[in-house]
C-alpha cells in the first residue's frame, strides 16, 4: 500500500503516512437500510450542561464543568453493528520502553537487598514484610462514587461487576491483586463496608479483606500515595501496575468523584503526579477506567513514573474495562496485557451495539509529541499574533466532539488547522500510540487540551499549564486566544472570566471585527421559486456555523417545529436558499424533532460525523435522547439520555445509559396561533429494544413549510432571517 500524497510505502493497517502525516484514506461502506441503531447504555457526560429549546431554536448553555457521570450497567444487546477499530503505532516487535526492566515489561527488577531506586530518584522497593519478590503486584484504586451507590433496578454496583470480573480470573502465580474500594455511600458487593475505605487482596478467586480504614477519603492530598504505598510495602514485586477506576474528564475535571468527601473535589493531573512521586514507585503502566484521560497532559504526568498509559479519549461506557482475561495475563509484559484492556473493551462494545476508544500510549515518546506540539502551537501563535483569528477558530471548531471538555485529538487538530509543523506533530503522535481503537472518525489515540468552548473554566486548565511546567509559547498561545474570544465578546465578558493572564489591547481587533458581538437581521430576497440570502464574502470567509431551522405549519393555524440542522443549501448563484430539506430524521418511521449539536468533516478523506439531540420522554420523564452519526452510522446511534423538563428548560447533569425496558414516547414542539410554545408526547409509546433510527427522504409536497437561517461567525456574531416559507428543493437553481 502507497501514500496518495507522497507515494512513500505504508504498512497495512497503518492510520497515517510516517513520511507526509497523510491519512491513509479507507473504504467506507454506507448500508441504505443499516440495522436497528443500538441504544447505548452508558455515556460520560460533563456535569452541568445545560440544553434548552427555545422557539425555533436549540441554545447550548454550557454551565460549570463538574465532573464526567457514567453509567455502565443494563443488559442491552444489538448485534452486527460495525466498529472501526485502527491500530497505529512504529513497528517495534511489541517491546517494552528501553531501560525498563526484565522481561521487556516495563518493569522495575532490582535485587531484593538493593534500595530499588528508580532513575527518576523513586524508590521502587519500599520495605518489604517478605523475603520474596513477586512477579507483579496490580493496584487498583477504585472510588466507587455513584457509580456503585445508584442501587435501582438498572444503575450502580458498576464496581461491584468490576470486582466479580477479577475474581473470575486465574491468577498466575506469584502476582498480586490489591484493591482499596471506597468513595461511595453503598456497596452492593456483600463484603466491601458501606461508606468507609476497605483494603483487599484478590486470592482463590475472592476478595480476603486487608484492613478498614474507615471514613476517610480517596481524593484529597497524600489518599492515593497512601495507599501505593502500603501496597508496594506489603506485597513488593518486581513490576508495579496501577489502575484508576471512577470519574474523568481530563482538564479541567480531573480524575475522581468521592461520595465521602467532597464530590466535586477531583484530581488534576499535576496532583495524580505529586502522588506517584510521594509515593515512589514505578509503574509499568497506569490504566485508567475513566472517561477522558487519555490526553498529552496526563502523559506528561506520568512520563517520569510509567512506561506506559492506557486511556480513552473519549467517554468510557458499557461496563467499562473488562478484566478477566487481561488479568490472567499479568505474568507476561505490560505491552501486551495493556493492548488486550483495549481489545477485549472495544469487543464488548461491538458486542453490545456501543461506541467508544480506547488506546495504549508509550510515555518515553511523549516528550517527541510535547516537543513537536510546542513547534506547531509556536507556528500558530505567529499567525495569531499577526491578526489570522479566524483560521484558527474555524479549524478547531471542526475537530470533533468530547463531551465539551475542550480537549480535542491532537492528530485531527493538526490536520485541520495545518501549518509546517502538523506532519512532525502527526508522526510524533503515531509513534506514542502505539496501539489504538476508535469508534469516532475523529479519534485517533490521545488529545490535549485546547480552550474553546468552555473559555469560562479556562483559569482552571491553565493551572495545568502551569503546574506541569508548559511552555510559554503553549500558554501564550492560548492565553492570547482565551483574551481574544472573551475581548470579543464583549467587556462583560472580559470583566467575569478574565483573569491575570488576561491581555489587553484588542480594541483594533475587535473594531476590524466589527465591534463587540451583536445580533444582526439579514434581508430575505424573493426568488422566483424560493427565498434566499445573499450572503457577503466577508461572512463566508468568517463563519463558524451555519444552520437551518424548520417548521411545519398545521392546519390549525399552529406550527410543529421540527428543529435545526447544521445545514444549508446554496444555489448557482452562490446564494443561501430557504429551501426544504431532502431528508429528515425518523424513529420508528415517523418524523421526529432534531436538534444538531455538533459536526465534524474532513472534505478530503470524505468522512463525517454529527452529534444532536432528539426530545422524547422515558417511563413518561421529559429527556433529551443522544445521537451519534458518522459514514458508517449515517442513520445514527443512541449514545444515551438526560432528563429535561420542559417546562423550566433544565436539563439533567447526567446521561443515563438505555435499557431495553424503557418506555420512549417522541416529544413534539409546538407554537401555537397566538405564538405561544407548548410541548406534547406524540401518544404512541414504544419500549427502548424496539427504536429504529433512520434518516428518511421526505415528501413535503403535502406539507406547508417554512423556517430560517442562523449563521454564527468567528467572532460570536449571530445573523439571523426572519422565518419564510420554503421553496421546493427540486426548483433549487
Amino acid at each position: 500500500m502507497f501514500c496518495t500524497k507522497c507515494g512513500a510505502q505504508i504498512k497495512e493497517g497503518a492510520g497515517f503516512c510516517t513520511s507526509c502525516g497523510a491519512q491513509v484514506r479507507k473504504a467506507v461502506k454506507i448500508t441504505p437500510d443499516p440495522q436497528p441503531a443500538p441504544p447505548k447504555r452508558n455515556l460520560g457526560k460533563i456535569l452541568g450542561l445545560a440544553i434548552g429549546i427555545p422557539v425555533g431554536v436549540l441554545t447550548i448553555i454550557a454551565g460549570i464543568i463538574i465532573a464526567i457521570v457514567v453509567y455502565r450497567k443494563n443488559n442491552y444487546y444489538f448485534p452486527n453493528t460495525p466498529t472501526n477499530g485502527v491500530v497505529n503505532g512504529r513497528d517495534d516487535n511489541g517491546e517494552s520502553p528501553a531501560n525498563s526492566g526484565t522481561s521487556g515489561n516495563g518493569g522495575n527488577t532490582a535485587d531484593p537487598g538493593s534500595t530499588g531506586t528508580s532513575e527518576n530518584g523513586g524508590s521502587n522497593l519500599p520495605p518489604a514484610v517478605s523475603g520474596d519478590l513477586a512477579k507483579r503486584t496490580l493496584m487498583i484504586y477504585m472510588v466507587g462514587s455513584n457509580l456503585e451507590t445508584e442501587t435501582d433496578e438498572y444503575y450502580g454496583g458498576a464496581a461491584t461487576d468490576d470486582i466479580y470480573e477479577m475474581c473470575a480470573a486465574e491468577l498466575p502465580d506469584d502476582c498480586n491483586i490489591i484493591l482499596e474500594c471506597g468513595g461511595a455511600h453503598t456497596w452492593v458487593h456483600p463484603d466491601v463496608p458501606d461508606g468507609e475505605v476497605t483494603r483487599f487482596k484478590i486470592e482463590n478467586n475472592d476478595i480476603v479483606e486487608l484492613e478498614k480504614l474507615g471514613r476517610v477519603t480517596m481524593t484529597r492530598e497524600g489518599d492515593l500515595a497512601d495507599f501505593i504505598s502500603y501496597a508496594a510495602g506489603n506485597y513488593p514485586a518486581e513490576n508495579y501496575t496501577l489502575i484508576l477506576w471512577n470519574h474523568g474528564g481530563g482538564i479541567p475535571v480531573g480524575f475522581g468523584s468521592d461520595e465521602l468527601g467532597d464530590e466535586y473535589d477531583t484530581m488534576c493531573d499535576y496532583e495524580i503526579r505529586g502522588e506517584l512521586q510521594k509515593a515512589g514507585v514505578k509503574f509499568d503502566a497506569v490504566i485508567f477506567d475513566a472517561c477522558n484521560m487519555c490526553t498529552l497532559e496526563m502523559a506528561r504526568a506520568l512520563e517520569e513514573h510509567a512506561d506506559y498509559m492506557v486511556g480513552a479519549e473519549s467517554y468510557v461506557n458499557g461496563t467499562g474495562i473488562y478484566y478477566t482475561n487481561w488479568v490472567e495475563m499479568l505474568g507476561g509484559d505490560a505491552r501486551s496485557f495493556s493492548e488486550k484492556i483495549v481489545q477485549d473493551y472495544m469487543d464488548m462494545n461491538e458486542k453490545d451495539g456501543l461506541i467508544g476508544s480506547m488506546s495504549v500510549i508509550r510515555l518515553d515518546y511523549i516528550d517527541d509529541v510535547y516537543d513537536a506540539y510546542i513547534n506547531y502551537i509556536s507556528e500558530a501563535g505567529s499567525a495569531l499574533s499577526a491578526g489570522d483569528y479566524a483560521t484558527y477558530y474555524q479549524a478547531r471548531g471542526n475537530c470533533g466532539y468530547y463531551e465539551e471538555n475542550d480537549s480535542v485529538d491532537l492528530i485531527t487538530l493538526a490536520t485541520s488547522y495545518n501549518n509546517s509543523n502538523s506532519t512532525p506533530l502527526i508522526n510524533a503522535v503515531v509513534n506514542a500510540v502505539v496501539y489504538t481503537e476508535s469508534d469516532f472518525v475523529y479519534g485517533h489515540g490521545l488529545m490535549a487540551y485546547s480552550p474553546y468552548d468552555a473559555y469560562y473554566m479556562y483559569y482552571l486548565g491553565r493551572e495545568s499549564f502551569v503546574e506541569l511546567d508548559y511552555d510559554e509559547s503553549i500558554i501564550d498561545f492560548y492565553d492570547g486566544f482565551i483574551s481574544r474570544r472573551l475581548a470579543f465578546l464583549g467587556d462583560e465578558y472580559v470583566g467575569a472570566y478574565g483573569g491575570s493572564w488576561y491581555v489587553e489591547d484588542f480594541e483594533t481587533e475587535v473594531a476590524s471585527a466589527g465591534g463587540v458581538a451583536s445580533e444582526y437581521e439579514l434581508p430575505v430576497y424573493e426568488g422566483d421559486y424560493y427565498y434566499y440570502l445573499d450572503i457577503s464574502d466577508e461572512l463566508w470567509d468568517t463563519f463558524y456555523y451555519i444552520s437551518q431551522t424548520l417548521w411545519v405549519e398545521r392546519d390549525d393555524g399552529s406550527i410543529l417545529l421540527l428543529g435545526e440542522e447544521y445545514d444549508y443549501k446554496v444555489d448557482s448563484n452562490g446564494r443561501l436558499a430557504l429551501v426544504d430539506p431532502h431528508a429528515w430524521v425518523h424513529v420508528n418511521d415517523n418524523i421526529a424533532t432534531y436538534y444538531c449539536i455538533d459536526y465534524y468533516e474532513d472534505t478530503e478523506l470524505g468522512v463525517w460525523a454529527q452529534t444532536g439531540v432528539i426530545p422524547i420522554t422515558v417511563n413518561g420523564t421529559g429527556a433529551l435522547l443522544y445521537i451519534y452519526y458518522d459514514n458508517d452510522n449515517p442513520s445514527g446511534v443512541v449514545e444515551g439520555y438526560s432528563y429535561y423538563d420542559y417546562d423550566t428548560g433544565e436539563e439533567s447533569d447526567t446521561i443515563y445509559g438505555v435499557n431495553m425496558e424503557d418506555e420512549f414516547d417522541l416529544v413534539y414542539q409546538y407554537l401555537d396561533a397566538e405564538g405561544n410554545e407548548y410541548y406534547e408526547p406524540a401518544g404512541d409509546p414504544f419500549n427502548a429494544e424496539e427504536i429504529r433510527l433512520q434518516y428518511l427522504t421526505i415528501d413535503l409536497d403535502e406539507y406547508t413549510t417554512l423556517g430560517y437561517y442562523d449563521i454564527v461567525d468567528v467572532y460570536g456574531n449571530l445573523y439571523s432571517c426572519e422565518p419564510q416559507y420554503f421553496g421546493s428543493i427540486n426548483n433549487l437553481e
